[in-house]
């Protein structure tokens, strides 16, 4: 019986540290990262820079069907919108969650769009 009870406390410990080392890390989705330099989103709206780029922030709407698109805010009223469809069809939805994304300036007269490649959900 108490091979039993410390068997038990072995694989709840064991289960517990690979749910939390699970649940902790970032989920990474598409390509990786290729290191394109960081810019804020202040700085993307702004100068609608071009080549690849690297921006960070808070997922504030999400495409409800398939997260394929969502918007990204930097806390100090800037956001804008990251079309991920064309690489990744389907995201989990992140609403509320930080999120790093790699990709590229669309060209549109509406908003400025990211075409992102890579996503990271933290």
């Amino acid at each position: 019986m108490k091979n039993i009870l410390i068997l038990c406390a072995g694989v709840l410990l064991i289960g517990t540290g690979y749910l939390a080392y699970r649940y902790s890390r970032p989920e990474h989705y598409g390509k990786s990262f290729a290191g394109a330099p960081v810019v804020s989103i202040a700085q993307f709206i702004e100068k609608r820079m071009d080549g690849n780029l690297q921006i960070e922030g808070k997922i504030v709407r999400q495409c409800p069907v398939s997260g394929c698109w969502f918007y990204l805010n930097d806390g100090k009223g800037h956001q804008f919108r990251v079309e991920a469809g064309q690489v990744l069809p389907v995201l989990p939805r992140r609403i509320g969650h930080m999120a790093i994304v790699e990709g590229r300036l669309i060209k549109t007269e509406k908003e400025p769009t990211l075409a992102g490649v890579a996503v990271e959900f933290q």
